[in-house]
């Protein structure tokens, strides 16, 4: 069974996105939002690419949690700024939102040709993917084929072995892709949906096997293809806290 589908934003299509400190008035790769700038490792995503959510509502209440969590560290944040972006010219996305548990979506991008089980893809702990390869591969048709793969042996056993390799959930999605674009993951695993023509990809972190509803999440290498940046909204630290 295909996994993996492709995913056209037309033009028009309206997207969000968050930040906690005031953004520039043009796109801008150099910018990161400092949430994910650490002391210790550097720059956390390092896909270059720009992550928006379809949802103005989601990109609202995200952006208060990233602030919440940021002012208990003791960072002195001052707001929250929504900002627009409009697509101009048709983008090609990797769809991504019909695996539910992360050893799908392994098997699947695999089925498809991408290489992802080598060294040059880590775990948060630096782990190699390559050890993936034994585990997964052997039952893969079963894991993409069957209804319900989690009711057989094997694939259990070979989910259990993946968590014992990644230290993450089964149905934890978000955390499986966040790792393909962390650090010098996200230089390679950008190369590989490049190399097959496409421009982003698009998935669901509320994946699971009893569905919440939430919004996609999109992730779109190039800014050329949509218009300048319109902050939507700016909200004050207590206004954030408030609304």
């Amino acid at each position: 069974m295909n996994k993996l589908t492709d995913y056209i934003l037309e033009p028009g299509n309206q997207l969000y996105r968050y930040d906690i400190v005031q953004p520039p008035k043009e796109w801008s790769t150099v910018f990161k939002n400092p949430e994910y700038v650490y002391p210790d490792t550097g720059i956390k995503n390092q896909i270059g690419a720009f992550f928006f959510f379809n949802s103005i509502f989601f990109a609202i209440e995200t952006g208060r949690c990233a602030l919440e969590k940021e002012r208990k560290k003791g960072y002195p944040y001052q707001g929250l700024w929504i900002t627009k972006c409009e697509i101009n010219t048709s983008i090609k996305l990797l769809d991504l939102r019909d695996s539910i548990i992360c050893i799908e979506l392994l098997a699947a991008l695999d089925k498809a040709g991408f290489a992802i089980f080598v060294d040059k893809l880590n775990s948060w702990q630096g782990i190699s993917f390559s050890k993936l390869k034994p585990i997964i591969q052997p039952v893969e048709d079963l894991v993409l084929n069957d209804i319900n793969p989690v009711n057989n042996e094997e694939v259990r056993n070979a989910i259990k072995e993946m968590h014992d390799v990644l230290k993450i959930e089964m149905t934890n999605i978000g955390h499986l892709l966040q790792m393909f674009t962390d650090y010098s993951n996200g230089y390679y695993f950008r190369r590989l949906l490049q190399e097959k023509g496409y421009e982003g990809y698009i998935f669901n972190e509320t994946n699971c096997p009893i569905p919440i509803v939430g919004s996609d999440t999109i992730c779109i290498f190039k800014s050329t293809k949509f218009l300048p940046p319109c902050v939507e909204a700016i909200y004050t630290e207590k206004e954030a806290e408030a609304s």
